[in-house]
């Protein structure tokens, strides 16, 4: 099993997720260990089983889920208080970095969790302005701007060959070369994902 997720990891867990969009959040609880964490996601009868391992994986599960504490830690108790019967809106890759962003609810109502799997990982919960309104493992992101979530820092592409999603798929497919329309900061995740998919590794 992998310890950490690259870029393509991320690229394709994002594209396996779309299918959770428009599901609502039924509700959050703490896994068996401080890292772990689940999210029962549910729409028109189907239901999915989200779990959540901070800064190393993130999947669905059919596991049979049990709660592990009757009363949720903080944080859980945090995403509760502002995801419970919200609905997932967007999931998708912060610029070319290992963090994963889910928006829930729209406008005013709008949250968003950001599941970092770079470093020591961490999971960030902001609202629509992305001011932090609590994380699983306190850190500062900006010290003239505590309180806020560097979106755009992490959101901005290097549209050259420097770029680690170039390089990773540059350095095992140099016969089909990344093309990135350097107008959009939008990647086609079912063409790149193909490419994968039709090589062998």
């Amino acid at each position: 099993m992998k310890s950490k997720l690259n870029t393509v990891d991320i690229l394709s867990l994002v594209n396996d997720f779309q299918r959770l969009i428009n599901m609502r959040v039924n509700n959050v609880y703490d896994g068996n260990n401080p890292q772990i964490y689940f999210m029962k996601l549910n729409h028109a009868g189907n239901k999915e089983l989200l779990y959540i391992e901070s800064g190393i994986r993130m999947h669905t599960t059919k596991i049979n889920f049990s709660v592990f504490r009757d009363t949720p830690s903080s944080f859980a108790g945090k995403l509760r208080k502002h995801l419970k019967n919200k609905r997932i809106v967007e999931i998708s890759q912060v610029g070319l970095d290992r963090i994963i962003k889910f928006k829930f609810g729209e406008g005013d109502y709008t949250n968003y969790v950001l599941f970092e799997f770079h470093s020591s990982g961490n999971i960030i919960l902001t609202d629509k302005d992305y001011k932090i309104l609590s994380q699983r493992r306190y850190h500062v992101y900006d010290e003239e701007n505590k309180h806020f979530y560097p979106i755009e820092k992490f959101e901005k592409i290097d549209f050259n060959e420097t770029n680690p999603l170039y390089q990773v798929i540059e350095k095992r497919y140099r016969k089909y070369p990344l093309k990135i329309d350097e107008n959009s900061e939008s990647i086609d995740y079912e063409k790149i994902l193909s490419k994968i998919k039709n090589e062998n590794l």
